[in-house]
């Protein structure tokens, strides 16, 4: 019997065993190699995603329009100072200011926009994006961001859109009175718009006024009327400048507005005018006496001799 078995072990099971091993090793290994050639291929894929996936990254819209600014095309530059006037933010301001000024510049080396300040024959630089100032720098390392008088006229339109969104009162009061200078239809119509979101009485007050001074020379004569009652309440210089016009007359002793009604109107502002600058400088003439008087009658009392303590 255990003869028996010793010849089956060898005749039969042996090669049995024999061939299983030669055949499953090479399958097993081939599998492996497989598993392997595929972590490879997924972990160089994941490599090449995260690769592709860096070059092709959006970079900051802000510091893209910015970088468009660099470019040779006024047509060009007009579109990116649209795209940046879409945005909400605050170095945009700053940055029109600086380009209207002509003192925006970009880096030759690298194309970094910055702004300039020029103090003493020494250019000071502060990237526009990060908003890091630079230190000095040579002038001779930077080239200037060229505009013309169409994208001149884009930026003071695009100044003065943001300074009136602006959230600090005192930026929107100082941009109103900048337009007064210049209360052209355009400016106007933007104005209007504003004041329909402004709250603060001063700077309302400031827009009326530009209004108003828009609508002096409109072919309605009632819309004039209501502008020359509406400058009559105000106490800027502009406003009674362009109502004197309205009263002079030429070298011929001819008057330069044509209607008596409008004449009668400007005349009767100029006085509303001229009352109101009165009543204020007296209060603050009599305002000015009261602390005069204050301050002499006060002080002696006030005073107590050292002697005194003595007593």
């Amino acid at each position: 019997m255990a003869v028996m078995n010793s010849s089956f072990y060898t005749i039969i099971a042996k090669p049995l065993i024999i061939a299983c091993v030669f055949t499953c090793f090479p399958l097993m290994s081939g599998i492996a190699t497989a598993e392997e050639s595929t972590s490879n291929v997924v972990e160089q894929t994941t490599l090449t995603a995260t690769d592709a996936d860096t070059a092709i990254a959006p970079s900051d819209p802000f510091q893209s329009a910015v970088a468009d600014l660099t470019q040779q095309s006024f047509t060009k530059k007009g579109k990116a100072i649209e795209t940046l006037q879409s945005f909400d933010d605050p170095r945009t301001l700053k940055l029109f200011k600086y380009m209207l000024g002509s003192d925006l510049y970009y880096r030759k080396d690298d194309k970094v926009v910055v702004l300039v300040d020029k103090k003493d024959d020494k250019y000071i630089a502060t990237e526009v994006v990060s908003d890091k100032e630079i230190g000095i720098v040579e002038k001779s390392s930077l080239k200037k961001i060229v505009v013309n008088n169409k994208l001149r006229k884009q930026l003071r339109g695009a100044i003065a859109q943001l300074s009136l969104g602006n959230k600090d009162t005192e930026v929107r009061l100082a941009a109103v009175k900048e337009m007064l200078r210049d209360p052209s239809p355009d400016v106007a119509e933007m104005v209007r718009n504003a004041l329909t979101k402004e709250s603060d009485s001063a700077v309302k007050e400031t827009m009326e006024t530009v209004i108003a001074l828009s609508e002096l020379n409109s072919d309605d004569k009632a819309v004039r009327l209501t502008a020359i009652n509406t400058l009559g309440q105000s106490l800027a210089t502009e406003a009674f400048n362009d109502l004197s016009r309205l009263v002079q007359k030429d070298d011929q002793g001819e008057f330069l507005e044509a209607d008596a009604e409008i004449r009668a109107a400007a005349d009767a502002a100029l006085t509303s005018i001229k009352d109101r600058r009165g009543f204020y400088e007296l209060t603050e003439t009599i305002f000015f006496g009261l602390s005069w008087v204050r301050y002499c009658c006060w002080r002696p009392l006030a005073w107590r001799s050292p002697l005194a303590s003595w007593a």
